[in-house]
């Protein structure tokens, strides 16, 4: 396939020899690129170093240098030339180009693992450097960062913006003054950085106002004072309201008593209060509004005057007092204690307190209700009722359509209970500053009488009672007696006073019986009462016709019997001058005319009863 072609060559006396496949040396690594098997370099017998050569083309170059360089000997060599056929026209061979293709192969995987190492590499720390250094980072900021701090960076900007938009520090203040232009009261609320929501204004007005607000609990000090927005305002800080009083609106003894209170649903409410005696402003500190109304507050029972405070008609003495144990002699009489032993029943509380305590002053542990020493009066037209010695008299003024009922008493002196309109719904102080405006007010000391507003007169000789559109008005008339003798007996009286629920029942004078039963009976404050007989009944002036059939169901407590003229009948005996007042089934005898006259009644009202009508002799009235 190859044309041979000779040449000589010097190379030590050493023949050339025809390069040829069989006769090829071993082959030595190359340092530069150990994975490439290099081209055929040509063999040498003596040991010198191996010439490596890359291409045909380099051999040819290689011997022809050699020829050139004068080298001693020339040595002839077969050179196999490819045969002209074969050659390509741009005179390469297919050698050339394989060796070619096997350099560009070797030189791309060489740059292609080069690269692969190199972006593993890369890959590696980028990696390192992503997953490790933000956990780090975050340590350090979390480090060097506070926690207020970060909660901020993560709120969004406005948010931000609406915090710092708060309220700020203010003292509201309202003044109440009176008709001289004095100040009387005044409160002030103090609101703190962020109290309340900018957009909230608050407005504060007060009114001295004497009324009450329906509470019966409860006594306002001065006035009272209207909080705007209404009710339930939250504080986001604590406030502090303060509220001041003229010294002229307490009394010294309860004064320590005032706190503030709210009044919602109709009732005053107490509030954790601190009171300053010295600059007269009692205050308190808010969370929340509860109530849009605020005042000062007292609780009523605290302003009852104590025994040690108060006498009934301090400025009148009393008549004699043997045993001081509150009850005169003439009083130990009427409840038949012992007038040299102070405590009667001996149990350790003298006779005049437990007569006040409506207690029985010879009876331990008893009511003086049972005792048989009293009688309970009690008003139909105006439903109240009090307690009287049983041996007096206490009867309705016939003109006055139960108004007025006068308590007569056997020396003269008598107890009087009058109603009076109040339509305007004043408490008892006002109702009677107006009926008597030149009186002054520090000389009516207020009270309690079973939990209704109470006020005594400067004379101590009558107190005056509000419920509702009236005024109650209990009073002691002495007369013309230097001393007074009931004083106790009046107390008595006042402190049972009290108002009563009108009973479902039937109607007093109404005549019922029962099915199938002989009796009679007449109804009379929800009790009945049995007629004696049929004389009786007609005697009265009763009509058959008007007595009505009830069942047995309806039951009634049973009163006293009838067995002759009812309680208030004025009667006489024939040919007697003596006239006298059926009570209780007694007889009981006038002083005199004047007497019978001075109470009202009236000599066409005396019926004449025969002389076999017995009655008891009850206590002369006007004595």
């Amino acid at each position: 396939m190859f044309d041979e072609i000779k040449t000589s060559k010097n190379n030590n006396n050493t023949p050339a020899q025809p390069i040829s496949s069989e006769n090829k040396p071993v082959q030595k690594s190359a340092p530069s690129i150990p994975e490439e098997t290099p081209p055929v370099p040509i063999s040498e017998s003596s040991p010198s170093p191996v010439q490596d050569f890359t291409v045909p083309e380099l051999i040819k170059k290689d011997i022809i240098k050699k020829v050139d360089d004068g080298q001693a000997q020339k040595i002839e060599e077969k050179i196999y030339v490819m045969p002209e056929k074969f050659k390509q026209k741009n005179g390469k061979s297919r050698l050339d180009k394989k060796s070619s293709k096997k350099r560009g192969l070797t030189l791309f995987l060489i740059i292609l693992f080069i690269l692969l190492i190199g972006g593993g590499i890369y890959f590696y720390f980028w990696a390192q450097e992503y997953y490790n250094q933000p956990e780090e980072q975050e340590k350090i900021e979390e480090e060097l960062l506070p926690e207020e701090s970060i909660e901020e960076e993560l709120l969004p900007e406005e948010e931000i913006i609406e915090e710092e938009i708060i309220s700020k520090e203010q003292t509201l203040r309202a003044e109440v003054k009176n008709s001289e232009e004095e100040i009387i009261s005044w409160t002030e609320l103090y609101l703190p950085i962020g109290a309340i929501d900018p957009e909230i204004q608050i407005e504060m007005t007060g009114d001295l106002s004497s009324e009450n607000k329906g509470d019966e609990s409860y006594s306002v000090v001065g006035a009272v004072y209207q909080i705007e927005p209404a009710n339930d305002l939250i504080f986001s800080e604590t406030t502090v309201l303060k509220i001041f009083y003229h010294q002229d609106l307490v009394k010294e003894r309860w004064e320590e008593e005032i706190i503030i209170g709210y009044f919602k649903n109709n009732s005053w409410t107490s509030l954790p209060s601190s009171i300053n005696i010295d600059d007269n402003v009692v205050s308190t500190d808010l969370d929340f509004l509860p109530s849009n109304t605020l005042a000062l507050i007292i609780e009523k029972s605290k302003t009852i005057i104590t025994a040690e405070d108060f006498q009934i008609a301090p400025n009148i003495l009393s008549s004699t007092d043997d045993d001081n144990d509150g009850l005169t002699n003439i009083e130990e009489a009427i409840f038949r204690t012992e007038i040299n032993n102070p405590d009667s029943d001996t149990d350790s509380m003298p006779d005049g307190q437990e007569v006040l305590a409506l207690m029985d002053p010879l009876t331990e542990s008893d009511k003086i209700a049972t005792s048989g020493m009293i009688n309970i009066y009690t008003n139909p037209t105006f439903a109240y009722s009090f307690f009287y010695p049983a041996s007096w008299l206490a009867r309705a003024i016939p003109e006055t359509n139960n108004e007025e009922i006068l308590v007569i008493t056997n020396t003269g002196e008598f107890f009087s209970v009058l109603v009076e309109n109040n339509p305007e719904k004043l408490n008892p102080k006002d109702w009677y500053l107006r009926q008597a405006p030149d009186v002054d007010p520090d000389l009516l000391f207020e009270t309690i009488i079973n939990n209704q507003s109470a006020i005594w007169s400067q004379d101590h000789l009558t107190i005056y009672i509000n419920k509702e559109d009236k005024v109650y008005i209990l009073s002691y008339t002495v007369g013309t007696n230097e001393e007074a003798n009931f004083k106790t007996t009046f107390q008595m009286l006042i402190n049972s006073f009290q108002f009563i629920v009108q009973p479902q029942g039937r109607a007093n004078g109404t005549l019922v019986k029962y099915p199938d039963q002989p009796g009679i009976y007449l109804i009379e404050n929800n009790q009945k009462r049995a007629f004696e007989s049929g004389e009786i009944f007609e005697k009265l002036g009763f009509q058959w016709e008007n007595v009505i059939e009830i069942l047995l169901n309806e039951t009634y407590i049973s009163g006293i019997n009838i067995t002759g003229y009812l309680d208030g009948t004025l009667v006489k005996y024939p040919d007697q001058p003596g006239i006298y007042l059926i009570e209780n089934n007694q007889k009981r005898a006038f002083k005199s005319g004047e007497v019978f006259e001075s109470l009202g009644f009236k000599w066409e009202d005396v019926i004449e009863i025969s002389v076999d009508e017995i009655y008891p002799d009850g206590p002369i009235i006007g004595i």
